[in-house]
This record gives C-alpha cells, sequence and structure tokens, in this order.
C-alpha cells in the first residue's frame, strides 16, 4: 500500500514522501521519529485519526477491491463505491 507522509511547520508544507508498507507500521515509524523531535517542555503531542470520505468509480479491479475492502467499502449506487480512508494527523511543536 502506498501512504502518503507530509509535514508541515507554522502552517507550511515542509516536506512530503510516499512510502511503501503497511499502514499501522508506518504511522508508528512515524510517531516514533516526531517523539524524537518533540520538546516535551513546551508542548503538547497528540496523535489523532480522522477517516477521508472518497467515492470511486466501478467497476472496480480485484486489486482495488482487496485494498479498498479494508477501508469501510460500501455500494452507493451502481456505478459508485465510498470508501473511507485513515487519516492520520501528528501534532507537536518542537
Amino acid at each position: 500500500m502506498k501512504i502518503i507522509v507530509a509535514r508541515s511547520k507554522q502552517g507550511k508544507l515542509e516536506e512530503v514522501s510516499i512510502a511503501e508498507g503497511e499502514l499501522k507500521t508506518k504511522v508508528r515509524e512515524v510517531v516514533e521519529e516526531a517523539l524524537r523531535l518533540w520538546d516535551m517542555e513546551t508542548s503538547d503531542f497528540i496523535v489523532m485519526r480522522d477517516r477521508y470520505t472518497m467515492q470511486v468509480k466501478l467497476p472496480l479491479t480485484k486489486e482495488q477491491y482487496e485494498e479498498y475492502s479494508k477501508y469501510d467499502l460500501r455500494r452507493l449506487s451502481g456505478s459508485e463505491a465510498e470508501v473511507r480512508i485513515p487519516i492520520y494527523v501528528i501534532s507537536f511543536n518542537n
């Protein structure tokens, strides 16, 4: 699975990378990296999970179905489906 990791500072995008792998593992890696940068004396450290709803056209390929079915895939109509993609936000000041 492709995973987009974006880093911003004071509202400005600083870095974007695309990683391959399992989502839970990558989120933990990014959290561990952020913890090393975090100054616990001056800020909070928060990890939040949200979901982004995306509509996809049907029919799906076998590969698309296998990937999307992990994320609340549901049919909206005969030609469209919906999938809820997880988004994780790691917030802190360093």
